[in-house]
């Protein structure tokens, strides 16, 4: 299936669309991305729009800059780094692994680089126009839930949707989606051919989604967006295996109280809480960056947050299959 998928893809970026369709038709697919989507190189991009422009301040996504201090950039970076013991010990690209992701309470004093870089992304969105987003009907967003993503600079990652997980492991009678307030994307290191994040105004009870936005990685960048909307990313241009940074990326959700810790070992499954060795829970794991006393922030450094607006928007998302 993930195979058929991805040549499907291939095929698409070539030119060979009959091909693809007929792929796609053997997997039972209705419809796919059009091409304005799946050949979004040649596509011609919509107008930068300023920030106070309505379209904008009504708009579900948004863009910042300068958010995370070059320090604090720099320390994540070689604390994820393809090389590091986190992936490894989190068994990070086996099929066999499960998803894993952090909980981490906006209470509590940050003692990674990654709680760190957390508190300096809630800050900057509190003070934007996501402020109200951060207001759910269950309460305020009071916790952050973590994963971190390193791929090939031209793999592409799934649409899909940012949901609590553990629901989804209670059996049929308790199975309900519950998604975050906010869902958000802080790109750490990425080549400059890297393919686009794709945010799509489609949510699971709805039909399919009628704009999209696609946002080309640039380290530094905070991309933030309504926990609801579907999302993935789309496939860069062919690269040499081995060639150039890999996409290393920090995922952040946001939400009120209704997410809750899991129990477990860390690493093997959702909203896990992180070991320390001088904190809360247990040992601590070897290879998570830790915080420094020298690590700067970005009201240390002087830089401003920056809001660059909606980025390019493109209205026709699918196309459906003949036949």
């Amino acid at each position: 299936m993930d195979s058929a998928y991805l040549l499907a893809l291939q095929l698409f970026g070539s030119g060979q669309d009959e091909l693809a369709h007929q792929l796609l038709r053997r997997l039972g697919c209705t419809y796919h991305l059009s091409p304005l989507v799946l050949l979004y190189q040649s596509t011609p991009r919509a107008e930068i729009r300023h920030p106070a422009d309505p379209a904008v301040v009504h708009s579900p996504i948004r863009i910042f800059k300068h958010v995370l201090a070059g320090s604090l950039i720099s320390a994540l970076q070689a604390g994820f780094a393809p090389e590091s013991a986190f992936w490894q010990e989190h068994g990070y690209g086996q099929r066999t692994a499960p998803f894993f992701s952090y909980f981490y309470d906006l209470g509590w004093e940050p003692q990674t680089t990654i709680e760190a870089a957390i508190q300096a992304v809630h800050t900057a969105l509190q003070a934007s126009a996501c402020a109200p987003w951060l207001m759910t009907p269950e309460g305020p967003v009071v916790v952050a839930e973590w994963w971190v993503h390193v791929r090939e600079a031209d793999a592409p990652h799934q649409l899909h949707f940012d949901v609590d997980e553990s629901r989804l492991r209670q059996g049929r009678n308790k199975y309900q989606l519950c998604h975050p307030a906010v869902s958000s994307v802080v790109f750490l290191s990425c080549p400059e051919t890297g393919g686009p994040t794709l945010v799509i105004d489609q949510i699971p009870q709805d039909d399919l989604g009628q704009r999209g936005w696609l946002v080309s990685p640039e380290v530094g960048k905070l991309l933030a967006f309504r926990g609801t909307l579907l999302h993935g990313v789309l496939p860069g241009p062919p690269s040499p295996a081995g060639m150039g940074p890999s996409r290393l990326t920090l995922i952040i959700a946001w939400w009120s109280a209704v997410l809750q810790p899991q129990t477990g070992p860390p690493g093997l499954g959702s909203a896990r809480i992180v070991p320390y060795t001088n904190a809360r829970h247990g040992p601590e794991m070897s290879s998570l960056p830790r915080s420094s006393m020298h690590m700067t922030t970005p009201t240390e450094e002087r830089i401003p947050v920056r809001t660059s607006g909606s980025p390019d928007e493109i209205r026709k998302l699918y196309d459906a299959h003949a036949g």
